[in-house]
C-alpha cells in the first residue's frame, strides 16, 4: 500500500454502524442526499456491498473485512479523482478491524464512527418489512445476539437513536454531531 498525500485522503469518513434492522443503509444514503443538497461533495459506499460474495463455509471470517478493505482502497481513488471529499460508510461493526484499517491508511482523516439504536420492537418492525421467509427468521434470530455484540464493543463516539424519528431528522442529527455543514 502506498503513502496517501493530502491531496488523496477524504476530509472525514463516517462509518455508521449498528445491528440488523438498525436504519444503516437507508440513513447513510439520507446523510448523503443531506451533503448534496448542502453542496458538499461526498460519496456512499454500503460497505456490505464490497464483500458480498458467496464464498461457502469454509472461509475465515477475517476474509470479508479484508477484501472490503481492498475494494475500497481499489475505488477511492475513482471517487477522489472527481472531487469526493468525504466518505459515508454503512456497516455493522463486530469488532475493530475496519475502524483500524482505516486510521492506518488514512491518519490524516478523521474517522467517525456513530452508532445507529433502535428497539427491539422496531427493529423486529423493520425486518418484517423488508425480509422474507428464511432471510426474516434468521435475521430475527441474530438480531439479539448482534445487538449485544454491538453495544458491548463501545466503537462509537457517539449513539444515535431512530425510534420514532424521521429519517431527514436522524441524517440531520448525525450531521450535527460530525459537523460536515
Amino acid at each position: 500500500m502506498t503513502t496517501q498525500t493530502l491531496q488523496q485522503v477524504p476530509k472525514g469518513i463516517l462509518l455508521l454502524t449498528g445491528t440488523l434492522g438498525s436504519g444503516k443503509t437507508t440513513v447513510a444514503t439520507e446523510v448523503g442526499r443531506q451533503l448534496e443538497e448542502a453542496g458538499i461533495t461526498s460519496a456512499v459506499i454500503d460497505l456490505d456491498w464490497l464483500c458480498w460474495a458467496n464464498l461457502g463455509d469454509t472461509v475465515p471470517d477475517d476474509l470479508y473485512d479484508k477484501l472490503i478493505l481492498q475494494n475500497l482502497l481499489t475505488i477511492w481513488p475513482n471517487f477522489r479523482a472527481v472531487g469526493v471529499d468525504y466518505l459515508v460508510l454503512p456497516r455493522g461493526l463486530l469488532d475493530e478491524t475496519i475502524p483500524t484499517a482505516l486510521r492506518k491508511t488514512f491518519p490524516e482523516t478523521p474517522i467517525s464512527i456513530l452508532r445507529l439504536h433502535a428497539s427491539h420492537p422496531t427493529l423486529e418492525e423493520r425486518l418484517s418489512r423488508r425480509d422474507k421467509g428464511e432471510i426474516l427468521d434468521e435475521h430475527l434470530r441474530e438480531c439479539g445476539p448482534m445487538t449485544e455484540m454491538v453495544e458491548n464493543l463501545k466503537l462509537e463516539d457517539a449513539v444515535v437513536h431512530n425510534d420514532g424519528r424521521s429519517v431527514a431528522e436522524v441524517a440531520r442529527q448525525i450531521l450535527d454531531i460530525l459537523g460536515w455543514k
